[in-house]
């Protein structure tokens, strides 16, 4: 009660990065999806950068005390650390502890079986989009 669960997951396939996160509310109702390419990166950064996206959106629709849960133990790893190093996705990890604390969120590493509808929404490979409602969602999600 009183807080959201976002999952995130991405997919790199034949070079495309595609992320996509799915927020629901403590009834496991819809309240936003996302679906988006994020270009030719590798699977880190794109974890990141669907993350940090999904967080956006959540700022833009003023949701906060949110439940992170991501399948990748890496990623969490770097979230949470108390340093990081010089390399460019740093600034995605400092931009994501940000978010994290203006919306009084955590995030957990949960296993990828945990995740299987937002696996199944990054295995689309539609255009990008953001859905609002569940029944505009595809049935396989």
């Amino acid at each position: 009660m009183g807080s959201l669960k976002i999952n995130t997951d991405v997919s790199v396939r034949d070079g495309r990065a595609l992320g996509g996160d799915l927020v629901l509310d403590h009834e496991a109702k819809l309240i936003f999806a996302f679906y988006k390419e994020f270009r030719e990166v590798e699977v880190l950064l794109a974890e990141a950068l669907s993350l940090r996206y999904g967080l956006q959106l959540c700022v833009v629709r003023a949701l906060e005390k949110l439940e992170v849960e991501v399948d990748s133990e890496v990623l969490v790893r770097l979230i949470v650390a108390t340093s990081l190093v010089g390399w460019p996705i740093c600034n995605v990890f400092r931009d994501i502890r940000l978010l994290l604390k203006d919306l009084e969120s955590t995030i957990t590493h949960v296993y990828h079986e945990a995740n299987s509808s937002t696996d199944k929404l990054v295995g689309l490979q539609t255009t990008s989009t953001t859905y609002s409602i569940l029944s505009q969602l595809p049935s396989i999600v």
